[in-house]
């Protein structure tokens, strides 16, 4: 996405043009739920390369803190 569609994106929603049903279950359930895939895969391959377990724990819950902010 470009700077101006992006821009527009987040004004749509801020400015309520944007249905809730499709707030929450595309952009909060759907994308939360790939961010929270993105962190377990993350913290997987981090546990297969032997690393020390609290990087793995800081690895999971930092990233799947971040579909949570």
């Amino acid at each position: 996405m470009r700077s101006a569609q992006l821009n527009a994106f987040f004004a749509r929603r801020w400015h309520g043009e944007v249905p809730v049903r499709t707030v929450l279950w595309r952009d909060m359930f759907a994308a939360g739920t790939a961010v929270n895939l993105l962190a377990t895969f993350t913290a997987l391959m981090a546990v297969s390369q032997d690393s020390p377990v609290w990087a793995v724990a800081a690895i999971h819950w930092r990233l799947g803190r971040a579909a949570t902010v």
